[in-house]
């Protein structure tokens, strides 16, 4: 099974928080949004991600090489140019 998680908003509800990262990278008790839902929803059994993103896109790209995608196997969505850049 594949899971969607949408993380293409600008965030216009959170500034000044998001006024340099995207809202899937806010954190929240240490651990950013996109962590949250990611382990969440791994807690099922999913395994395989798509993270649609746009605004701040390539930080959200960083984020996950950095964290080595969470053990995850995850296809990143940008919007801004409808192509599928690698997470991994």
């Amino acid at each position: 099974m594949k899971a969607m998680i949408l993380a293409a908003g600008r965030g216009t509800r959170l500034p000044p928080l998001t006024n340099h990262c995207p809202k899937a990278l806010v954190e929240i008790a240490g651990r950013t949004l996109l962590e949250i839902a990611l382990q969440r929803i791994a807690t099922f059994g999913v395994r395989d991600f798509i993270v649609n993103a746009h605004h701040f896109a390539d930080a959200i790209v960083e984020y996950l090489q950095k964290n080595q995608n969470f053990g995850l196997r995850i296809e990143i969505l940008a919007k801004r140019n409808c192509s599928t850049l690698a997470a991994d």
